[in-house]
């Protein structure tokens, strides 16, 4: 019988460095999710791990999206350290981001750096 299971990644996402800051993002996720019967779309493929976006089955709305609007993901960072390549997909979670930063909300509630990427913890700005 083949596996019942399937292990997915989140395309374009990183979660938040600080341990609270992750579980209110997986918190948050998971109540965007609960009960409600969603959709998947594997984005791309990278290291053996497939990357997806979700959406709900009945409004076809972006999950992640929504995640991102309340400031609590971050978007448009990879693990490996490659640069990504821009879809519509990419650039509406930069849009939510950036909506997120400007009203201060979540993980940008004080600054619009997370810890990683301040020039402090040695971020340059270059990839």
């Amino acid at each position: 019988m083949p596996p019942q299971a399937h292990e997915y990644e989140i395309a374009y996402v990183r979660l938040p460095p600080d341990e609270d800051d992750r579980e209110e993002a997986k918190a948050a996720l998971l109540d965007e999710i609960a009960n409600d019967e969603c959709l998947s779309k594997v984005e791309y493929r990278q290291n053996n791990a497939e990357y997806v976006s979700l959406y709900r089955a009945s409004t076809k709305e972006n999950v992640v999206k929504h995640v991102a609007e309340q400031g609590l993901i971050v978007i448009g960072q990879t693990r490996s350290g490659r640069p990504i390549r821009p879809t519509a997909l990419y650039d509406d979670l930069q849009q939510a981001q950036a909506k997120a930063k400007s009203a201060r909300l979540g993980l940008w509630q004080y600054s619009d750096q997370i810890e990683d990427d301040a020039t402090e913890f040695g971020y340059t700005g270059r990839k």
